[in-house]
């Protein structure tokens, strides 16, 4: 099977096949950066937050180090049959973010078309379960505790594992401010999870 995805990521790390997943820390660079923005963008990540209906804790929000209660961001609704259904308000959400926050959206593959088919290949490729978790930064926000460890930050991120190890793209360090490479770079790290 052959994948733009795929052969991108294979072509900046100079490999032929997974087999080297895991087995130490590499980077490169993708010849085509526009091909991650068309597997997930800012707008697009909000627009799933804004038209599903997302389970708290899956999609958190984080400003100044600290997490933001879910009734700051969520409206409960009462759909025609009586039922419950929690959406995230946008115009608090988009005060959260014009203020500088993080918003994190576990398992994004599951609600983006798009997203599942670059997942489902990667997991054709690397024999492993992938799955994807979107983080979206706005305005330098650290959003996460610094607690002198690099946290991610950068617009979508991915885990592949193997044998209890996390391959992860690079980010940038909400704590001190260090940009690390753009989201259009692949790395590979054989550190824990």
């Amino acid at each position: 099977m052959e994948h733009r995805l795929i052969s991108a990521i294979e072509a900046a790390l100079g490999w032929s096949g997974a087999e080297q997943l895991g087995k130490g820390f590499v980077r490169g660079s993708m010849d085509d950066p526009t091909l991650v923005s068309r597997i997930m963008t800012p707008n697009r990540l909000l627009d799933i937050a804004m038209r599903r209906s997302l389970n708290r804790p899956q999609f958190r929000c984080f400003q100044k180090g600290e997490e933001v209660h879910p009734a700051i961001y969520y409206t409960d609704s009462v759909s025609p049959r009586g039922q419950s259904i929690s959406m995230v308000n946008m115009r608090s959400l988009g005060r959260l973010l014009g203020e500088g926050a993080t918003v994190i959206m576990d398992q994004a593959n599951v609600f983006d078309p798009t997203m599942e088919v670059a997942c489902r290949a990667l997991q054709w490729w690397s024999r492993e379960r992938v799955q994807v978790n979107a983080y979206l930064t706005t305005n330098d926000a650290s959003g996460f505790p610094c607690t002198g460890t690099t946290t991610m930050s950068s617009s979508s991120s991915s885990r592949v594992r193997r044998s209890g190890r996390s391959a992860r793209p690079p980010a940038r360090s909400p704590c001190t401010g260090t940009p690390t490479p753009t989201a259009h770079r692949a790395t590979r790290s054989s550190g824990p999870a």
